[in-house]
């Protein structure tokens, strides 16, 4: 017994020993200037670890490499001696995946101590460091690189740079936000997401701009629709901005249909965001993409619906089913609880064949547009709400409304067979019955003694 034992306590110390000198040579590692030149000969560090390496030349490029063994969001660090007299950039870097694809990439200047990337979403699998001289060369500088993670947080994951790559994500509440960590680490890259609406309602994309990497971002939304030919065509509905100096941008609002996928692509320069989506269920709100008449939305016969235009190029369709010989009345308003800035709505109605049947008129801030149609043969139209020419991107509000008989082209035979004559009849005949005659009388006598009277 006391022999097993002592076996087992010479081994523990065998494998602590070993352990510990593991944990040594990983936390401290130093490049191979022979063959870090290229990817494949790039020196390996631990995440959590450092590496030191050292820019001989200007023509000098060192490579390093890590892998992750969970997704999360990865921030790479970069360490020297600054010197604050110094004017540039001592060293330039970029991650890159195992394709040798851009991920993110920083500049580390002259008298900065201490410099990280933006964060950026990484998959499992090997990443590599590049670096090399940036403004300045100087041989004698030595820098240190280690990378951090962050299992615990949302990101998009490089490539996800095509819809069949794109990043899914979460929809927010104004209750519960869902925010994903992106990257643009080149002027090339496009970073994708898509998410899933299961009930008709409206959005709002807002983005974060990153504090110490902001970029110029601009964003595009996209979905599939299957139009009146019966094949699925990838549309693009809308476009905005945001600016380095901005710190959070929210798109403006759009109407999003039930039981469809919409697509996100980001673009710009180099720079780091965070991206969410809030979600409102809402069956009163366009459903994008309707910006043709092959995809127009259905006014409802009652009622109205809230809409937007997203931007100048936004164009928003609404069909309309008018029966024979009857009116009606198209009116496009300014939501007045959103509306708080000057912007116009142009509106018209046109046939399928897109020719105009009525007066195009214009919508503003404070005077809304009310369009009579008459004269119309059956069929089935279409109100086009475009945008003036000051752009307004918050709600405006649609419908039209069924005004009876139309009685512009009747001859006198049709108006005299047009008027119900039934209800004409009993409505008479009710307010007959509610007539006082013996007071109608009484009121006319009443009235010709006091001017009798009055004659002397």
């Amino acid at each position: 017994m006391k022999k097993v034992k002592s076996f087992l306590a010479v081994l523990m110390a065998l494998i602590m020993s070993m352990s510990f000198a593991s944990v040594a040579f990983a936390a401290d590692a130093t490049e191979t200037d022979a063959a870090n030149g290229v990817a494949s000969g790039a020196d390996v560090f631990a995440v959590g670890d450092t590496v030191t390496g050292k820019i001989n030349s200007a023509e000098d490029t060192d490579y390093f490499s890590f892998t992750v063994e969970k997704s999360g969001l990865v921030t790479v660090t970069v360490e020297h001696a600054a010197n604050a007299e110094a004017v540039g950039t001592y060293f330039t870097v970029e991650v890159l995946d195992e394709a040798e694809k851009a991920v993110a990439s920083f500049a580390v200047a002259a008298n900065a101590a201490s410099v990280s990337s933006p964060a950026f979403g990484a998959a499992a699998g090997k990443y590599f460091v590049k670096v090399t001289k940036g403004s300045v060369c100087d041989t004698t500088v030595e820098y240190k690189i280690s990378a951090a993670i962050d299992t615990d947080v949302l990101c998009e994951y490089e490539t996800n740079d095509t819809r069949e790559k794109a990043t899914e994500i979460e929809l927010s509440s104004i209750y519960a936000l869902k925010k994903y960590s992106g990257t643009v680490p080149a002027a090339e890259d496009v970073d994708y997401y898509k998410f899933n609406i299961a009930k008709p309602g409206y959005i709002y994309i807002f983005v974060e701009n990153d504090a110490a990497f902001g970029g110029n971002f601009a964003l595009e939304l996209e979905t599939y629709s299957e139009g009146s030919n019966g094949l699925t065509e990838w549309k693009k509905f809308g476009k905005f901005e945001v600016a380095k100096a901005d710190t959070t941008v929210k798109s403006p609002c759009i109407g999003v249909a039930g039981n469809s996928e919409y697509y996100i692509s980001v673009t710009g320069t180099e720079g780091g965001y965070k991206l969410y989506v809030v979600y409102v269920e809402d069956a009163t709100s366009e459903a994008e993409y309707n910006d043709t008449i092959a995809y127009a939305n259905v006014l409802p016969k009652t009622g109205f619906l809230y809409s937007t235009i997203f931007d100048k190029n936004d164009v928003d369709y609404y069909a309309i089913e008018v029966a024979a010989k009857t009116k009606y009345t198209v009116k496009v308003a300014a939501e007045p609880k959103t509306v708080t800035t000057d912007g116009k709505w142009k509106v018209s109605v046109v046939n399928g064949k897109g020719e105009s049947v009525a007066s195009t008129a214009t919508a503003t801030k404070d005077k809304a547009v009310e369009i009579e149609l008459t004269g119309l043969e059956a069929g089935k139209y279409y109100v086009k709400v475009e945008s003036g020419d000051v752009l307004n991107t918050n709600f405006y509000t649609v419908e039209c409304a069924d005004n009876g008989a139309d009685t512009s082209n009747m001859t006198f035979k049709e108006l005299l067979q047009s008027i119900k004559w039934k209800t004409l009849l009993d409505n008479f005949a009710g307010w007959i019955g509610q007539v006082n005659f013996q007071k109608i009388v009484k009121d006319i006598v009443a009235s010709i003694v006091a001017l009798i009277s009055s004659m002397g």
